[in-house]
């Protein structure tokens, strides 16, 4: 590898103290308009920072990925495997952070300290005004922060 960015990177379940707070999904045969409800009350608690930005696009995309998921991702995001991962990384390494990401518990600020227990030099980048989708919710913040460190010095 020549550069490595992590968007919003799971795998820290040493520093994690509380579990999400999330709905359950209601069963197969609810009305759709109620299980679309839910996914958007999630993706705002979870993911998105803005009401505006659940809109139906995200809703869309979201259930898509609920319905087709195929392995529990839950076990990959509350894992524990970044820090021996960072530990091997031997290029320069960007992280990126939203804002308001409720993921990031207890503090942004722990969490970077955390990390650099592992890899102690790396890049961060703090989307502004953004939640944990913030590819989605801040797409041109996302992307600045990419392009400059993917074709700059750090």
């Amino acid at each position: 590898l020549a550069r490595l960015t992590l968007i919003a990177p799971g795998g820290v379940k040493s520093i994690r103290a509380k579990e999400p707070d999330y709905e359950k999904m209601p069963p197969a045969d609810a009305p759709e308009a109620e299980r679309r409800a839910v996914v958007r009350r999630n993706l705002l608690k979870l993911m998105l920072h803005h009401p505006d930005s659940a809109d139906a696009e995200a809703v869309d995309i979201q259930y898509e990925n609920i319905r087709n998921t195929r392995f529990p991702s839950i076990r990959v995001s509350r894992g524990d495997y970044l820090l021996d991962d960072l530990r091997r990384i031997r290029c320069p390494v960007q992280i990126l952070l939203g804002e308001h990401d409720t993921k990031i518990y207890p503090s942004h600020e722990r969490r970077l300290a955390h990390l650099r227990s592992a890899l102690p030099d790396f890049r961060v980048d703090i989307i502004p005004d953004a939640g944990h989708w913030m590819q989605f919710e801040r797409a041109d913040a996302v992307n600045r922060a990419l392009i400059d460190f993917l074709t700059g010095d750090g």
